[in-house]
């Protein structure tokens, strides 16, 4: 599923402390194999914070996603 695959990917970022953009996790799906269009992931980031899975800080125009702690 597009959900965990983000989950994942977001949880692998942030364990070299990196935030992730959007693209980033766009992009890191391609190199898996995996092509999904970067609006179909905006999308499912949107999804998935509205539920609370992750969650967003924006600075300067950019949203940087982290997984929210439970």
């Amino acid at each position: 599923m597009l959900n965990d695959d983000i989950v994942r990917i977001i949880k692998k970022f942030n364990s070299k402390g990196i935030k992730p953009t959007a693209e980033d996790i766009h992009n890191a799906l391609r190199v898996e194999g995996k092509k999904y269009l970067l609006t179909t992931v905006i999308q499912e980031l949107k999804m998935m914070r509205m539920y609370g899975y992750v969650d967003r800080e924006v600075k300067g125009g950019t949203a940087r996603w982290f997984v929210r702690k439970k």
